[in-house]
């Protein structure tokens, strides 16, 4: 022999017997002969031999392409050796139940008993080991033998030898007990299951007790073509439920609920990287409110407002909001989107005055970079397209439909505002109609839309922000103060330039007469200048020779539309302002698309060609009252909401140092107004500190010189008296004059007695008289 045969690494031999088997590409080789370094297997089924060296062998067993079998193991037995593979996924008194087996049979083997040995030597082997461990109750000489004969055949399913036992082979495994094959014949469970496919799993949502029947009754068909000594029995309740255990859970939920379903119950979590810096991605979604709000004036119910939310990702903290009684539509997102982007110097004026009990602040303004929203109408459309380039906003992603997983911070935002402030409040709605139970949320709301929006700001400032949040592991307010002392998020530099572009976008043709939109025209020198201005014509005429303008106008005030100026690129401002023709003013003030529509349609009929603008007034008139007279009784919930849409509470979003939350003019406005000032007796110059815009100071008059505040603090005890509280049946002609009135019993209808602002007369709507 050379030296380097004598140095050359020898691989160790594999101890394998003629009884083993190898499992390798997926059958089972007999073990038939050892040739030196080599060994022979053979495929029992098809005779073809395998030639392996103990290198190959060993090669194959490390990548788990190939494994011994002892052929003395048997397959429950390998099974078993997969599954206590991992000693520490086992209660620890299972494990120590190993121990003591295994401290018993080694001592058997340690004294030579392992064949048929004397048990009187098994008893002392047994007392030995008893006083070693201290067992006070040492297991019978037949147990230990028991254990050892399991040791040894479980070591076999292991492809170990038996003096190669471990722990895992002596430890108790109580889920191998019982019979563990079906009692149901193939022929049966082919029943069974077919019966599972074509009745639970479908979008009805049938029970188990349905797929019993079917299966019993095609059972019972298939015996009556079989012999008597064929008949097959039928199944019962655990049969079916065991089938259905079988199966996917993720496919049973998909294929009953839907893939959405499925995906929130066995799905993967994917958690998504925040922004770096804050407004770089803001998430935006509507709710409606579980909360039922009541009329300032009368008591009355008038449904769910709309909740808009934006939030950025970045720090968690609450960038824009409005409430309103719109649904979700462009007009919401964008005054969404104003509020966000403006500061909301409102929110200290309001508390500062009294009025909004709210210690803190509201720092979040500024453009985000990307907007991240759902696939509504109201988000994936032209207006907001056009809105994000002359913002600009870098992208809006619309998110894919019906997966709310993938903005799962502002849902979770808006379900935290639902739960914790909303639900709390009498007049909600709770989540859903199991849990309202027998609560009725119109017979016991009380809560006005001013109050409704001070909780709501009050929540967000106070409570929100100031909490720790799990999602960025930290309190928004403070990571919010964080980041902006390094990243500076993008303002707003133009105010100007920026508010007629929160509309939504129409063309029309110019004519010498105007702008013809929605039966009204819109005019003034400036616009009709803009016919001889070579530099405009060239840019807006269309190749038919009209002149085309795109303009931008406000859904909650028609009485106005900003027209685009395509030849003003580089001055301050590329709109323009042009106001509703003289006749119609007084009509549009205030006036929203919506409501204008709504009249449109009550004065429109088959011969009508032009707009007879006295018409419109009267029809606007016996809206108000209509408004007026079917507010205290309504029961139906979409007639409040389609009567607070009409009279805009909420119309708009306050922003800046701006505290309108309807428009000027609206009914709401002058209906406010009217209130204010017969309940509460105040000269004229004065009045402005306690009339408002739905039920809040006017925005011109809000910081009162010394003399008015010196004749507020001796006339009114507090400015929040500009808003009286009502409480729920209250009599509203009571109300106006601040006198208490008898609740009205269930089923009486109010008659409130309205002042109209033009004539200051009092007039009963419920009068049969006026009504006709």
């Amino acid at each position: 022999m050379t030296i380097a045969q004598e140095i050359a690494a020898l691989t160790p031999r594999f101890d394998i017997t003629l009884e083993d088997r190898l499992n390798y590409k997926s059958s089972s080789w007999a073990m038939v002969r050892r040739r030196g370094e080599y060994l022979d297997f053979e495929d029992p089924r098809t005779g073809e031999l395998l030639t392996l060296t103990d290198e190959e062998l060993a090669g194959l067993i490390g990548l788990g392409e190939a494994r011994i079998v002892r052929g003395n193991a048997s397959e429950k037995e390998q099974a078993y050796a997969a599954a206590t593979a991992d000693l520490g996924m086992l209660p620890n008194a299972v494990v120590e139940d190993g121990r003591r087996a295994i401290a018993y049979t080694d001592e058997l083997k340690a004294r030579g008993l392992t064949y048929r040995p004397a048990e009187a030597k098994v008893k002392e082997a047994i007392a030995h080991v008893a006083a070693r461990i201290f067992d006070p109750q040492p297991p019978a000489p037949y147990l230990v033998k028991r254990w050892q004969k399991r040791g040894d055949g479980r070591a076999a399913g292991g492809g170990r030898t038996a003096d190669e036992t471990t722990l895992a082979d002596y430890v108790p495994q109580h889920s191998f007990k019982g019979n563990r094959s079906s009692r149901v014949s193939f022929e049966v469970s082919k029943i069974i299951h077919a019966a599972i496919q074509e009745v639970y799993l479908t979008l009805e949502r049938r029970s188990v007790d349905s797929v019993i029947s079917v299966s019993r009754n095609r059972v019972r068909l298939s015996n009556e073509e079989r012999d008597p000594e064929d008949q097959l029995t039928l199944p019962g309740r655990k049969a079916v439920e065991n089938a259905i255990a079988s199966l996917p859970r993720g496919e049973v939920i998909r294929r009953r609920y839907g893939a959405d379903k499925a995906y929130d119950a066995v799905g993967p979590v994917e958690y998504r990287s925040r922004p770096e810096e804050p407004l770089d991605e803001i998430e935006m979604d509507h709710t409606t409110c579980d909360l039922f709000v009541v009329d300032s004036l009368t008591g009355a119910p008038l449904g769910r407002p709309t909740v808009v939310i934006g939030a950025d990702r970045c720090t968690a903290m609450p960038w824009g909001a409005h409430v309103g009684f719109d649904p979700p539509s462009v007009h919401t997102v964008m005054q969404c989107m104003r509020n966000g982007m403006l500061t909301k110097n409102y929110v200290r004026m309001y508390a500062d005055a009294g009025i909004w009990d709210i210690k803190g602040s509201w720092p979040v303004f500024g453009r985000p970079k990307k907007l991240s929203v759902d696939r509504g109408a109201e988000n994936i459309n032209h207006d907001m397209r056009a809105l994000a380039v002359d913002l600009p906003i870098k992208e809006i992603e619309a998110k894919a439909g019906r997966k709310g997983r993938l903005k799962g911070g502002i849902e979770r935002f808006l379900g935290t505002l639902n739960r914790t402030l909303l639900q709390e409040q009498r007049g909600t709605t709770f989540s859903n109609v199991v849990a309202r139970d027998d609560y009725d949320p119109k017979k016991n709301a009380v809560i006005t839309y001013e109050e409704l929006l001070e909780k709501i700001h009050q929540w967000l400032i106070d409570v929100y922000i100031r909490r720790y949040h799990h999602g960025i592991k930290d309190v928004p307010l403070r990571r919010w103060n964080q980041k902006i002392a390094n990243y500076r998020p993008r303002q707003v530099e133009n105010i100007d330039k920026l508010l007629p572009l929160f509309g939504r976008i129409e063309h029309r043709v110019l004519r010498r007469d105007g702008i013809r939109w929605k039966h009204l025209f819109f005019t003034s020198p400036e616009v009709m200048g803009l016919l001889s201005n070579p530099d405009f014509l060239k840019a807006s005429t269309n190749p038919r020779g009209d002149v085309v303008v795109r303009f931008r106008y406000d859904p909650s005030n028609v009485d106005h539309i900003h027209v685009y100026l395509p030849h003003a690129r580089g001055q301050e401002t590329m709109h323009l302002r042009v106001s509703v023709e003289r006749r119609a003013r007084e009509y549009a003030r205030g006036l929203s698309v919506w409501a204008h529509t709504s009249i449109v349609k009550m004065m429109r009929d088959d011969a009508m060609g032009t707009i007879d603008f006295a018409a419109l007034d009267a029809a606007k008139s016996k809206l108000i009252a209509d408004l007026d007279r079917d507010t205290p009784g309504s029961t139906r919930v979409r007639s409040m909401v389609r009567i607070a849409r009409i009279r805009q509470i909420g119309g708009i979003a306050p922003y800046g140092d701006s505290v309108r939350t309807t428009p000027e003019g609206s009914f709401e406005d002058r209906r406010q107004q009217v209130a204010v000032e017969t309940s509460i007796s105040v000269p004229k110059s004065h009045s402005s500190l306690t009339a408002g815009s739905g039920g809040l100071p006017f925005p011109s008059e809000f910081e009162p010189d010394e003399d008015d505040i010196d004749f507020a603090a001796r006339t009114m005890p507090k400015p929040v008296a500009a808003t009286p509280k009502y409480k729920r049946g209250d009599d509203p002609a009571a109300v106006l004059n601040q006198k208490r009135a008898k609740p009205g019993g269930r089923g009486r209808r109010a008659t409130p007695k309205i002042i109209m602002p033009a004539t200051g007369d009092e007039i009963d709507f419920y009068n049969d008289e006026v009504r006709a």
